[in-house]
């Protein structure tokens, strides 16, 4: 039996996780070295890009708005050209359209506006997903936790 972190370290990456491992209904777990969720890829340096690529991440998918990757792109497509990089917008396509979309949800209720509002998104994120060829994928946002974390949480229950 192999030892598997959760927590994964890459220089200057700050909140990357293992799903692999969690417990399923049916007895098993969930495949390690399948999926990673992260933050922000733009802090990356050289040697933490070719990290990603030594743990065998061969797609990523970027969830962050057109203005966000703007102003910190990625530096996995020039590093690593190899690599399957895909930006999907996950909550509409602008900071200003969100706001303006959930101003009035509380932050415990986003999800479920989320759910509702952007299913198309969602289709595109999952459909990347089930379409990537095999190999880690890494999916991110800038901190690694809303974005991030509804398509951990939906990925977590699809495989329960």
């Amino acid at each position: 039996m192999q030892d598997h972190e959760r927590l994964l370290h890459f220089p200057d990456l700050l909140n990357a996780r293992e799903l692999g491992g969690y417990p399923t209904t049916d007895g098993g777990e969930t495949r390690w070295r399948s999926l990673v969720r992260a933050d922000d890829l733009s802090q990356l340096t050289v040697e933490g890009v070719r990290a990603l690529a030594d743990y065998g991440v061969g797609t990523v998918i970027d969830l962050r708005w057109p203005e966000e990757a703007a102003l910190a792109p990625s530096p996995v497509p020039s590093v690593l050209p190899q690599v399957r990089y895909q930006r999907i917008s996950l909550l509409t396509h602008t900071e200003d359209e969100w706001r303006l979309r959930s101003r009035d949800v509380a932050k415990e209720l986003w999800k479920c506006v989320v759910l509702e509002h952007v299913r198309l998104e969602l289709r595109q994120v999952l459909g990347a997903i089930a379409a990537a060829p095999p190999g880690v994928l890494l999916f991110h946002c800038v901190a690694g936790k809303d974005r991030t974390g509804l398509i951990a949480a939906l990925l977590l229950a699809l495989a329960d």
